[in-house]
């Protein structure tokens, strides 16, 4: 006769949702869309997103794009969701020792 195996009961889960407050900003260059605050890294930085219903991806702005849309570093990380670092204006993910978007 075979030896049979005993199988313990598995605990089920639920995966629930993410849930994020808006941001209170209203932007978007086809409208008005209400954005959504997440933090990136280490240290933490800052970003208002519009979160795609599409991918499954959420990007994040560089700072290398702001001369090729002619926009100096203090306006350019504003006029796309990009919130202070370390005390002072950015244009995008600023890549640091400790995180690198290749190890997001």
């Amino acid at each position: 006769m075979r030896d049979r195996m005993a199988f313990a009961a598995r605990e089920v889960s639920t995966p629930q949702p993410f849930s994020w407050a808006p941001s209170q900003f209203w932007e978007g260059n086809d409208g008005t869309w209400s954005t959504f605050i997440i933090r990136v890294g280490t240290p933490a930085q800052t970003f208002r997103i519009l979160p795609s219903t599409a991918s499954e991806e959420t990007w994040v702005p560089a700072p290398e794009e702001c001369p090729v849309l002619n926009l100096p570093t203090e306006e350019c990380g504003d006029k796309r969701g990009v919130q202070v670092f370390e005390n002072a204006p950015s244009g995008g993910f600023m890549v640091n020792e400790v995180c690198s978007p290749a190890n997001l």
